[in-house]
């Protein structure tokens, strides 16, 4: 089914989505142009599994308790049950079970909201775990639903995958600069951004034009997206927030690394931050999957994080400097042992 061509059920959407796919059916970029093709469908009606549950477990508006979602090759557009649009990318995948995803809209409450994280398929069963991530707030994201049968997965050789070395970053709104650094995939890379009103490319350098500085211009999320000659691509979130961005001397704050998986069970990773003005100090989206347990080195630049045994879910750790400045990393906390390493089978 092409995305310009679905429709939403239930109570007031309907017109909503016709407003929607107005939108999408307008002239300039089109939101088919650049779709990768991927080999794994994840669209479908996403809510907590539990009626009484909701999918966010906190936002700046009201409650989201479901997102229809649907899929175009690598594109995504959804509404939840308040009638708000969201669109965005597939990332990676891993044996056609398992993909990270970015989606860009808002609360109610007026501020953007970007979902990002992992959805995994087992035949026609999907689970999304992952955040809801809003300028001043970091939730959790749970949710499954019925997709369409997916194919069998096929044998996907590993230097044709993309990455990025950063994937959630946070910079001032007010001109903060990060740089990107893509690897992987095949011939020239070709960038673009979600929205542009919010922030730019200033310059794109390297081999294949595998690095690509950005620059804030406005209060909000972003999404960064880059693509190879082959039609691979990998995405990253920028929160531009006030308060983020440089410390003396114009020093960014960077964190490394920026996305990590580990186990579940026994997992812990070490990050070390660098850049900005005196002591840093670490905080986590959600205590409630794990914690930064020791601080240590100059500045309190190494932390070491470790899960609540038990705690399967996508986690935020942030790094602030004296000054405010700040870094964002990712942490998936699944079941880990796959050979693939990067993107374990969730059973």
């Amino acid at each position: 089914m092409s995305i310009r061509n679905w429709n939403l059920l239930g109570g007031g959407l309907a017109a909503l989505a016709a407003v929607g796919m107005g939108l999408i059916g307008c002239t300039g970029d089109s939101v088919e142009s650049g779709v990768r093709q991927v080999g794994m469908t994840v669209e479908g009606f996403y809510a907590h599994p539990d009626a009484n549950s909701r999918m966010v477990q906190r936002t700046s508006g009201a409650d989201v308790t479901s997102l229809n979602l649907r899929q175009s090759g690598d594109h995504l557009e959804a509404f939840d049950n308040n009638g708000v649009f969201f669109t965005g990318t597939i990332g990676r995948v891993a044996d056609t079970n398992l993909a990270t995803f970015t989606l860009s809209g808002q609360s109610t409450a007026g501020q953007p909201a970007t979902i990002s994280g992992s959805i995994s398929v087992q035949g026609t069963d999907a689970t999304m775990q992952g955040s809801w991530i809003e300028p001043t707030l970091v939730s959790v994201v749970f949710a499954t639903a019925t997709v369409p049968t997916n194919a069998p997965p096929p044998t996907v050789e590993t230097n044709d995958t993309v990455s990025l070395n950063q994937t959630l970053v946070t910079v001032n709104p007010a001109g903060g600069t990060t740089t990107f650094t893509a690897s992987g995939g095949s011939g020239n890379f070709t960038w673009r951004v979600s929205n542009s009103s919010l922030g730019n490319f200033s310059s794109l350098s390297g081999t294949r034009n595998s690095s690509a500085t950005y620059t804030a211009t406005g209060v909000g999320n972003n999404t960064v997206t880059v693509t190879d000659a082959a039609g691979q691509s990998a995405s990253a979130t920028v929160q531009q927030t006030t308060g983020a961005g440089t410390g003396t001397g114009g020093d960014s704050v960077s964190l490394n690394p920026t996305l990590v998986t580990i186990d579940f069970l026994t997992g812990t990773a070490n990050f070390t931050a660098s850049g900005g003005s005196g002591n840093f100090s670490w905080s986590v989206g959600n205590a409630q999957l794990g914690n930064v347990r020791t601080i240590s080195g100059t500045r309190n630049a190494n932390a070491t994080y470790s899960v609540v045994a038990g705690a399967i879910g996508q986690n935020t750790l942030t790094v602030r400097d004296a000054e405010g400045a700040s870094a964002s990393a990712v942490i998936n906390q699944t079941v880990v042992g796959d050979d693939n390493g990067v993107f374990p089978p969730i059973p």
